[in-house]
Formats: structure tokens, sequence, C-alpha cells
């Protein structure tokens, strides 16, 4: 792989696209600083995936987009693309995981790109695809490319190799070791092995509970094959019930029919009667609305004629207030335009007289203009006057200047010389004291190398004291990481035990919250809170066993626990219907009225080596004594045979702890499946679990707590031994510091030996100084006096040539002044002139304002008076209209009483009839009640009759008339006999007993075949007897199709709760299982083979580090003595005994020092070392190129020269991109590109080839 080019484009400081090209070997990047070189390396470790803003030398990451200039705007992207050649690239086989094996390698060119938008918005681009960073992070993976690798050394952070941490030493080494990778891997495997192991134990759980519900499911199967078969045949003599029940409902048909149509006779008989009555009454009834509307006719027009009245009225007075306020307004106007009038006269003779000022005042005007004319010309002419004396005393003024500039300096010239003399006179004293000051520090510098010298010695003492300390401090704290990784191990093996206990504990209660140990009829019951049944739980919710009587108790309460509890009878009946509405089978039920009261059982006398069973359980809440009573009494023993010698003599049920039952001699009950549990037990093991995870949390919690106080007291012991060597360290900067001591102070012997010389020849320089500054002050002294005589006589000259100046400046004011006094009085005529012109064209204004005012008021008047004329009329009309309507209201009022007494009468007569025909409906209504009954009767027949077609379809799958032609037939053909019951009641018990309890896998197969029964031969079986059931000619009493029902029912519940979806949940639970055991094999496979996986990559890690470590020591030390010409160093891990983790530590030692640890190094010496180090890792694991950032700044010219070496020495392996300032690195390039900012903040680029 090898760097080809790189395109940048509105990156930090190069708006515009820019390409560089790289060759093999060294491409330079120069410039001056600030012009962005920079920025280049920056680019490229951006597009590598760099994430850190600070990193890049910004605040925010979109810091690196181009921000704009003085001459340009900013750019709304930032693109960097780079393209490598040559890229290896290794075919997987066999899968991804950590164990794949690689394929073979392939080489191909790759562009990686980056862009980001002001938005925030970015994305990587690989070959122009958009991808992932991790993606680029693969790519370059183990190649020691990277952000974080050793390939980019950016400005000024070369020294960081060596001051950053152990641990991020031996990053470095794991990046040339290819271990990255590795350790990636690891990772990955880690999470996925303890994803498994979460799985498994839930997988392990989930396993535990489908194999209790097996055997139960199994079972049920059975039971519900041979409920099918029962069913079949009650719904052949349902079938008999139901021809019976339609011969009666026809029948009851035909009877209500005969009786309904003379019933409907007689009611059309009255209806016509009350027909006719209501005709004649209603004819009553327009007569009475009639006379009523007329009434309220005339009583709204009375109403009309009223408001109409009162409306005129209001209006006559509104009128004659509107004249009298006409009038007035009348008389104010014509007030008005008299006054107006009179404003005429006085208006036009004050405008004639400002027109008349306004001429005049422009007359004056033109005679001011032609005075400041005049005295304007005056001004000038003496102003040329003074100009010409100016040019005179600036000639003069010349003069004058010369000769005191000349004069200036030769005054200077002596000043400087008795200067010269007075400082070579203090020189020379300061040297005589210099040279006594320098014989005492030469003393003072011997004596200080003897004190550097004693005290040498006893710093190295004390060094080696510390170092010992050190050392046995270190070991308390390696043992006290060995105690804290042991903790740690127990620590993790109780969280795994913990929670594998938390996952076993909600698994449970997920089976006891579903009710899974429960039958289907109390499950749905107790689930189904919603349906309106008032229930208190199941009786099990009520008890609280005594820790291992679980088994005890539930094989003494068996189905009791499952009972519901419930408040009344009503309750059971509406659970009952239910459970037949949902099919859901049989359920017990306990009613707490009825329950509550039973009588109190006698106490009971308990033998020894026996417990009462009130002992071991004991009932809580508000129904415990109804529950106590119905446990009933029984003794608990430890055995078999300690049961067996109590039952001989108790008269009540005798129980052991593993649920063996002794009722009486020779009565016994007992087993049960080895993965069964009941429903106290599983409870038990929730509350055992619960306390169980609550002790291995406070245990977890206390070892974290002591895992704390080692972290703490590791984290001590690594202050103390971090303070020793800081107290160490300071100590060795000590030592260091007074060598430098003893060796200032030889320096100082000689340094001061050597001044003393120059102290010498510098005072036999100063007498000779202050001999020629002498010489140099006299020879100024005497040009002094000469040019002192001239410049008195110029300045005669200039005093002459200023009073004439001043004398005509003088008249050139005087004249100024008058011209000035002119223009004032131009200025004030002209405003007066303005102002006039203005008064007159506003007493225009108001002329015309005025005579608009009196035409406006004249037209007004005009107007009122045309209103009043009009009011007048109108006022006359209205008293008319008013007396009319007061004659036609007084005419309506007779008309009204009228009315009156006509509605009266016909009230009257109406209640009369209206009586007659109240007795007619009632005879009506009694005829049609009697019909109303029939017709109930008939619809209740009917409803029955439909009743009994649905229950037809619904019972036994067929319609009514169909099961009536089929019985009605073989009724005819005599094969429809009514069957005699015969006693085999308990023998079809014990088979029910039987066939409950046969729970294989060939049961379960025939049920599933059993589904196939044909319906028509169960028909068949109505004439037949069963083997078990009714049978004729056996002189007994013939059974009706009720008692067959009843018989068959009874067989049926005795049965007792059948789940019919028993067996599908079978077949289904089956598959779940062997799914889920193929599940836990492949994730006992799969941590298998991931365990194996981590451990061949520790194998790989710790073997490929190794080898590295060891080579790059050996390269270390071997570049170290290059490039320093001498010297040793090397590398050791700190933590011996943990070399997969332990950090790394450099120690050096320069030609002519002490091994001393890389900190204490200068910082020359450091670049120097950390240059070493990285040459070291590129000749193990060369980088297909380095970024190198002025790393050669603190380097003198001799470590120039050893450091182009070693680069030109390894250039044949990798590219190297250096920025530099340094004309030798330089010389080694074959490509030189030059940045330059011609323009402020926007660099260019500028590409040489050298041979």
């Amino acid at each position: 792989m090898r760097l080809s080019r790189l395109h940048i484009a509105g990156f930090k400081s190069f708006p515009d696209r820019a390409e560089l090209g790289f060759d093999d070997g060294v491409t330079a990047i120069v410039g001056p600083n600030g012009c962005g070189k920079s920025n280049v390396v920056d680019a490229i470790t951006w597009v590598l995936g760099e994430q850190s803003a600070k990193s890049l030398r910004g605040e925010r990451m979109e810091d690196v987009i181009f921000n704009g200039s003085d001459a340009r705007k900013p750019t709304a992207t930032a693109e960097v693309r780079l393209k490598l050649a040559d890229v290896a690239q290794a075919v997987l086989h066999g899968g991804d995981g950590p164990e794949a094996p690689p394929g073979p390698l392939i080489t191909r060119n790759v562009e990686i790109g980056r862009r980001l938008y002001r938005s925030g918005e970015s994305e990587y681009l690989i070959d122009g695809e958009v991808c992932r960073l991790r993606d680029v992070h693969d790519l370059l993976m183990d190649s020691g490319l990277g952000v974080k690798a050793y390939a980019v050394i950016e400005q000024g952070k070369i020294g960081q190799i060596l001051s950053s941490r152990p641990a991020e030493r031996r990053m470095l080494i794991e990046e040339a070791a290819g271990v990255t990778k590795y350790k990636s891997r690891r990772r990955s495997a880690e999470l996925k092995l303890e994803a498994a192991q979460q799985n498994l134990t839930r997988v392990d759980d989930i396993i535990f509970e489908v194999e209790k519900q097996r055997g139960a499911l199994r079972r049920q199967a059975a039971r519900a094959q041979r409920y099918k078969r029962l069913r079949e045949e009650l719904r052949a003599w349902e079938r008999v019930q139901i021809a019976r029940r339609h011969d009666a409902l026809s029948r009851e048909l035909a009877s209500v029919e005969a009786r309904l149509a003379d019933g409907r006779a007689r009611e059309a008989a009255a209806a016509a009667h009350v027909a006719e009555l209501e005709t004649a009454i209603e004819a009553m009834r327009l007569g009475l609305a009639e006379a009523e509307a007329a009434s309220t006719a005339s009583r709204e027009r009375a109403h009309a004629l009223d408001l109409e009245i009162g409306r005129g009225q209001q209006q006559i007075q509104f009128d004659r207030q509107q004249m009298q306020d006409l009038a007035r307004q009348g008389e104010a106007m014509a007030a008005e335009v008299d006054a107006l009038s009179a404003r005429r006269g006085p208006a036009a003779e004050t405008r004639r007289a400002q027109a008349e000022a306004a001429r005049a005042a422009r007359e004056t005007l033109g005679d001011a203009g032609r005075r400041v004319a005049a005295r304007e010309a005056d001004y000038r002419e003496a102003l040329d006057a003074v100009q010409g004396v100016e040019r005179e005393s600036d000639a003069t003024r010349a003069a004058v200047l010369s000769a005191a500039t000349t004069l200036a300096a030769l005054r200077q010239s002596r000043d400087h010389a008795a200067a010269a003399r007075d400082r070579v006179s203090a020189e020379l004293a300061r040297l005589e004291i210099e040279a006594r000051e320098l014989g005492a520090d030469v003393d003072r510098a011997s004596a200080q190398h003897a004190e550097a010298t004693a005290a040498l010695a006893d710093l190295r003492q004390a060094i080696d004291e510390i170092g010992a300390r050190r050392r046995a401090a270190d070991s308390e704290s390696a043992a006290r990481r060995a105690e804290r990784e042991a903790l740690a191990r127990t620590l993790g093996e109780r969280q795994r035990a913990l929670a594998g206990d938390e996952a076993r504990l909600r698994s449970l209660e997920q089976v006891e919250a579903s009710r899974a140990t429960f039958g289907d009829a109390a499950r749905l019951l107790l689930a189904d809170a919603a349906s309106g049944i008032g229930q208190r739980g199941a009786l099990a919710d009520h008890l609280i066993v005594e820790r291992s009587y679980e088994r005890a108790v539930e094989a003494l309460a068996g189905d009791l626990l499952q009972h519901v509890l419930v408040d009344r009878l009503d309750d059971v009946t509406a659970a009952l219907a239910r459970l037949a509405e949902r099919d859901a089978g049989r359920c017990g039920f306990v009613v707490l009225e009825d329950a509550a009261d039973a009588p109190a059982d006698a106490p009971l006398v308990v033998p020894p080596g026996a417990r009462a069973l009130a002992d071991v359980v004991r009932a809580v809440g508000p129904h415990a004594a109804v529950v106590s009573r119905l446990l009933g009494r029984a003794l608990v023993v430890e055995s078999v045979a300690d049961a067996r010698a109590i039952a001989a003599t108790a008269s009540v049920p005798v129980v052991t702890r593993q649920g063996e039952v002794f009722r009486g001699l020779g009565l016994v009950e007992g087993g049960s499946r080895r993965d069964a549990r009941g429903i106290l037990e599983t409870r038990a093991e929730v509350e055992a679990l619960g306390e169980r995870v609550k002790a291995g949390s406070g245990e977890v919690a206390g070892m974290t707590a002591t895992l704390a106080d080692l972290d703490a007291a590791i984290a001590a012991g690594a202050v103390a031994l971090a303070a020793m060597g800081t107290e160490q360290h300071e100590h060795e900067k000590r030592l260091v510091a007074l060598e430098a001591q003893a060796t200032r102070a030889g320096d100082d012997r000689v340094r001061v030996t050597r001044r003393l010389e120059v102290v010498a020849t510098e005072r036999a320089r100063a007498e000779e100084e202050r001999t020629a500054a002498a010489a140099r002050g006299d020879e100024a002294a005497a040009a002094i006096e000469t040019h002192e005589a001239q410049q008195r006589d110029a300045q005669g000259s200039l005093d002459q040539v200023f009073a004439r100046l001043q004398a005509a400046r003088g008249e050139a004011e005087a004249r100024l002044r008058l011209v000035t006094e002119s223009r004032t009085e131009q200025a004030a005529l002209v405003e007066r002139v303005a102002a006039l012109d203005t008064e007159v064209a506003r007493l225009d204004d108001a002329a015309r304002e005025l005579e608009a005012r009196i035409a406006a008021r004249t037209a007004e008047i005009q107007r009122t008076e045309t209103r009043r004329t009009d009011l007048s009329a109108s006022l006359v009309e209205t008293e008319r209209r008013l007396d009319e309507n007061i004659r036609s209201l007084e005419t309506l009022k007779v008309e009204i009483r009228e009315r009156d007494e006509r509605v009266g009468s016909l009230r009257t007569e109406f209640s009369a009839r209206d009586q007659e025909i109240r007795a007619a409906r009632h005879t009506h209504d009694a005829a049609r009640a009697v019909v109303a009954d029939l017709d109930v009767s008939l619809a209740r027949a009917n409803a029955d009759l439909t009743h009994l077609r649905e229950t037809a379809v619904e019972a036994v799958g067929a319609p009514l008339d169909e099961v009536v032609a089929a019985v009605a037939a073989l009724d005819a053909s005599g094969g429809l006999t009514p069957p005699r019951m015969r006693g085999a009641s308990a023998a079809a018990d014990v088979e029910d007993d039987e066939d409950a309890e046969s729970g294989d896998s060939s049961t379960a197969t025939a049920v599933a075949a059993g589904d196939s029964i044909d319906a028509e031969a169960q028909d068949a079986a109505v004439a037949v007897a069963v083997d078990d059931g009714p049978s004729a000619g056996s002189g007994e009493p013939t059974a009706t199709p009720e008692e067959v029902i009843a018989w068959l029912r009874g067989k049926i519940d005795r049965l007792g709760p059948v789940n019919m979806m028993a067996i599908e949940q079978f077949d289904e639970l089956e598959t779940r299982h062997a799914f889920l055991t193929t599940q836990r094999q492949d994730l006992l496979d799969s941590i298998a083979q991931t365990g194996e996986a981590i451990r061949k990559i520790d194998k790989t890690t710790r073997e490929r580090f190794a080898e590295a470590f060891e080579v790059i020591n050996r390269h270390f030390e071997q570049t170290f003595t290059t490039i320093f010409g001498g010297g040793r160093a090397g590398l050791t891990l700190i933590d011996q005994e943990n070399e997969a983790e332990s950090g790394i530590d450099i120690v050096a030692q320069p030609p002519g020092k002490r091994l001393q640890n890389v900190q204490l190094l200068s910082g020359g010496e450091k670049a120097l070392t950390a240059m070493a180090l990285m040459f070291a890792i590129f000749k193990y694991r060369p980088s297909p190129f380095c970024l190198l950032d002025e790393i050669d700044a603190p380097l003198d010219d001799a470590n120039i020269g050893r450091f182009v070496e070693m680069l030109e020495g390894m250039q044949a392996h990798t590219q190297f991109i250096l920025i530099t300032h340094n004309r030798k690195t330089m010389e080694i390039a074959k490509r030189l590109y030059g940045v330059t900012m011609e323009e402020p903040g926007v660099s260019k680029l500028i590409s040489i080839q050298l041979n």
C-alpha cells in the first residue's frame, strides 16, 4: 500500500480544489509560518477518521470548513479524498467470526473520502460509495495507519510519545505487532459469549417449564378423546329430544292461532265504534279551533293598532322637537354670516400694506449688493500685498534656520565630545571595580564546586534508599492486586449465580402470575377479572404453608386448591355460564356465604410423632376461617412407616412430607412425576428464590464494597508509589541540578579568568577614546564662535520683515471686517423680503377661506328652512292617522268580547263528547290487550320454534327439518324405541378414571385420529344401546330422551375438566420442546467454539506482542545509538508477571550521562529518543506512509544529519511526507510542495519535481 494522491476542497485554508501527488520516497511540504502547511496533515488525519475537533486545532468540527476571508465567502462544505494504491485485502472463507480463516490476498486501488456540511451532516466514502467510519477503520487495520496509529506524528506531538502513560506506549507496540485486530475480535467474542450464556440460562428455564407441562397435557389429550366420543352419543339423543320438542311446539302454535283469530274480530268491532265517535268529536274540534283562531286574530290586530298609536304619538313629539332645533340653528348661522361679512374690509387693507413694504425692501437689497462687491475688491488688493511680504519673510527665515542648524550641530558635537570623556572616565572606573569583583568571583566559584561535590554524594545515597522503599511498596501493591483479582473472580461467579437465580425467579413468577399450574377453567376465571364474577381468588391464594410441607398439603387438598372463592351462589351460576361459553371444562367453587355457616370441627387429638395439619398450614385473609374448615382435619408425619402406624387408629387422613396419603387401613394414595410441580411448591420455590436472590444481592454488595476497599488500597499504594516516584524524580532532578551546578562552578572560574583579561584590554581602549574626545571638543568650540556672529545678523533682517508683515496683515483684516458687515446687512434684507412675501401669500389664502365659509353658511341656512317646512307637513299627516287608529281600536275590542263568548260555549260541548269517547276506547283497549296477549303467546311459540331451529344447528349440526324428518322416519319404522337404563355407573366411573390416567403418546395419537369420526354414523347410534349405557329388552323401565341425555351428561361430568385444545397444544408443545432442545445444544456448541476462539486469540496476541516487543526493543537500542552517536536505551515491561496488560517504560542513557528516566532528558534529547523509538517501530513493521510535521524543529545541524540518514535508509519501504523548514531535510525530497498565502486566509500549492 502507498499514498498516491490527495484532493482537498473547502478544507480550512484551502477553499479552492487542491491536489497533491506523492511519489515513492520523501515528499516535502515547505512554506513560511502560518501559510497552511499543517492543514495538509490535518486533512489526511481527518479523512482517516479523526473525531476530535481539538486534535484538528478547532473548537467544533464545523471549524474545518473554510470560513471565508476578506475577499471570499465561506464555503458550504469541506471534502478530502485520499487515494491509496496497491491496497491488499484478504478474502474471508467460512464465516466472519473471530476464528474465520483468511483467504487469498488481492490488491487494488482504493479512494477514501470524507465530506462535512455546515448543517452538521457528515459522510464517509470508499470508492465514491457512502460507508461507515468502521469500514474505513477495518480497511486500514494492521497497516499502522489511522488517527491513533504511529504513522502520523503531528507538529509538537513528538514529545507526547515519551510523556504518555505506559499503557498508551503499549498501544504503539500492539499496533505494530498487529494485535489491535485480535483485541477487537476478542471483545466481540466476549460479548457473543456473554449473550450466549444468558440465552442458555433462559432456554434452560423454558425447557424446565415445558417438560413440566408435557405430562399434564398428555393426560388431558386422552381425556379429550373420551369426551368427544360421549359427546357424539349425547348429540344423537339430543336430536330425539329436539324432535319431541318440535311436535309439542307445533300443537301449541295451532291452538294459539285459532284463539288469536277470534280476539282480532272482537277488536275490530270496538275499533269501528271508536272511529265513529272520533269523527264527530273531530268536527267539533275543528269548529272550536276556527273560533279560537278568529279570536286570536282580532286580538293580534288590536295589539298592532295599539303599537301603531304609540309610535305615532312618539313621532309627533320627535318632529316638534326637531323643528325647534332647526329654528335655533338657522338663527345662529345667520349671525355667523354677518360676522364673516364684517371681516372682509380690514383684511383687504392689511394685504395692500404688506405688498408695498415688500417692494421697498427689494430696492434696498439691490443697493446693499453693490456695496458688498466694492468692499470685496478692496480686500483682495490688501491680501495680495500680505502674500508678497510673507514670501520675503520665508526667505529670511530660511537663512536664520540654516545658521541655527549649523550652530546646533556644532554645539551637539561639542557636547558629545564632553559626554564621551565622561563616559570613558566612568567606564574606566567600572572596569576597575569589575576587576576586583571578578577576583572575588573566582574564589566563590571554587567554594561552590566543593559544596556541590559533597551534596552530590549525599543525594545519591538518598536516591538508593528511596529505590529500596519503592521496591517494597511495589511488592505490597502486587500482592493486593492479586487479592483483588481473586476477589473479582469470586464476585463474577457470585454475580453469574445471582443472575441465574434471578432469571429462574422471573420465569417462576411468570408461571405463577399466569396460573400455569391451574386447570384451564380455574385459570380462565382467575385471569378474567373484567367478567363481572365476584371471585376472591383461588383457595391456594389464602394459604401460607411451612417450608418443605408443600407437597404434603397439595397431596391432601388436591383439586381443592384450585377451587375459586365466590361471594354468592349467583356468582357460581355466572361462572359456569362463562365456562360453558368458552368450553373450558370443569371448575370447583367455594360459596363464602354458605360455607361461613358450616359448623366448626371437633378438636383433633395429635398422637406423638405427628403434627396437626393446622400447624403446618395457615389460612390468611378475611376468609381465613372458611378456608381452614374446608382444609379439614389431618395429621402430618415424616415417613410412610409413621403414617401407617398412626392411620390404624386415626379417624382423619394421615399424610407424609413426600405426599403419601393414608385414609385408614388399606387406602393409600401417593406417587408423583419427578419434574412435576404443584401450586404450593411453585410458590415456595418463588419465595425461596426471592430470599436467595436477596441474600445473594447482599453478598454481592458486600464483596463489591470489599473490592472497592481493595481498589482504594491499591489506589493509595499507587499514590504512595507515585509519591515515592515523584520524590525520587525530584531527587534525580536535584542530582542533575547539582551536577550542573558543579559544572557551572568550574565553567564560571574559567569564564571569570577570561573576563579579567578582557577588562584589561578594554581599559587601554578607553584611555585612547578619552584623548580623541578632548581634541574633538576644542575644534567644535572655535567653530561655534564664528557661526554665532552670522546668526545675529540674519536675525536682525528677519525682525524688520516681520514688522512690515504685521502692518500689511492689519490693513487686510480691517478691509475684511467691512466686507463682513456688508454681507450681514445684505442677508438681513434678503430675510425681510422673504418674510413679507410669505405674509402677503398668507393674507390671500385667508381672504379666499373667508369667502368660502360665507357661501357654505348661506347654503346651510337655506337647507334648514326647507327641512322645517317638510317637518310641519309631516306632523299634520301623522296626527290624522293617529285619530283613525284610535277609532279602529275601539271597534276591535267589541268584536273580541263577542268571539270569546262563542269559544266558551264550544268548549263545554266538546268536554261532554270527550267523556263518551273515553268509555268506547276503554272497551277497545280491553279487546286489544287480549289480542296482544295472544300475539305474545304466538310470538313466544314462534321464538321457541326459532330457538329450537338454532339449537338444532348448534347442538346436532343439522337443520331442524332434517332432524324432525330423520326422527319421524325412525319412529315410523319402529327403530326409535326408548331404551332402558341399567346400573353400570360404577363400572363406567372406573373406566373413565382409567382413560383419564392413561397418558402415553399412543393415546394422544388415537385422540388425533378420533377427530375424523363420521357424524352420520353417530346418528345411527340413536337406535342402538351403547356398551355401558342405556339398553332395551332387559325388563327395566324404558328411559325417556331426557333421562338418556342426563345419564350421558353425568358420564361427561364425571370426566372432570376437559381441555379440548389439549391435542393441538400437546403437538405444539412437543414441537417446541424439540426446537428448544436443539437450540440449547446449538448454544452449548457456540459457547464452546467461542471460548476456544478466545483462547486462540489470547495465545496469538501474547506471541505476537512478545515477538514485536523483543524486536522493537533491539531496533530501539540500535537506532538510539545511531542517532546519539553512542549511549544506550531500552524498553521495559512495568509488570513482568502480567505481560498481557503491562505498560511499557522507556529508559535512556545519552553518551556521557548516567542511565535515567526519559522525563529527565532535555527537549532535544527527548525528540531524538522519540524519533529513535518511532524508527525502531518502522523497522519492525513499516507503515505504507508516514506524516512528519516539523519534528526536526528542535534538532541542531549535527542531529539533522543523523535524522536525514535514518530517513534515507527507510524510504525504500515507507513513503515519508515531511513538513519542514530545514534545508538539509528538503534536500532528500524527490518532490517539493510549496504552500503560500498570497491572498490573506487562502492557501495555494506550488509543486516542484526534483531529481
